[in-house]
């Protein structure tokens, strides 16, 4: 991954805060200062909105919202788009050790990495487009993919839950 590299640093609620990680915040990496990017509170049974900072406006934006039904199932809303949870954690294969989505017309696929605990995500010609570090808790895009970026970030987020509670 270049230097040009979208560095978004997530901070998760702690468990004496009384929330699960589906409420959370994301910052943006601009070098020598951090602006608000993302954020995204929710809860089980409830909605997920999740949001984008305008750095043009200097102001948040609604990207989306998750619906969720249960802890494993919901809807997921892009704007006029709305997926299925299922549909943006798809399998090829029951055996399958990635999970698909789309985007734009493309296929993305996200795979858990060598380490075990991280994860990242590849385009449909093989090439990394992100890479989720859990260590640090922080996703690392590549700058030719930001018009995907509020997919990538959902996806994520949808694909560490699930692990979290021992789903693949």
């Amino acid at each position: 991954m270049s230097g040009e590299d979208v560095v978004l640093l997530w901070h998760f609620p702690s468990p004496q805060e009384g929330r699960d990680m589906r409420t959370f915040n994301i910052f943006l990496d601009l070098g020598t200062t951090m602006q608000a990017f993302l954020t995204i509170p929710g809860v089980a049974e409830s909605v997920t909105t999740f949001e984008r900072w305008n750095l043009t406006v200097h102001r948040w934006e609604i990207a989306g919202e998750i619906h969720w039904t249960n802890n494993f199932s919901g809807q997921v809303q892009f704007g006029v788009h709305i997926l299925q949870l299922q549909e943006i954690r798809k399998r090829k294969k029951q055996s399958s050790k990635s999970r698909r989505f789309v985007a734009n017309g493309a296929e993305y696929k996200w795979k858990i990495a060598d380490a075990g605990n991280d994860l990242f995500c590849v385009d449909s010609r093989g090439r990394k487009v992100a890479t989720w570090t859990q260590e640090t808790l922080e996703l690392r895009v590549v700058s030719s993919v930001e018009d995907i970026l509020d997919r990538l970030v959902v996806t994520c987020l949808v694909n560490i839950w699930f692990r979290a509670h021992g789903y693949w």
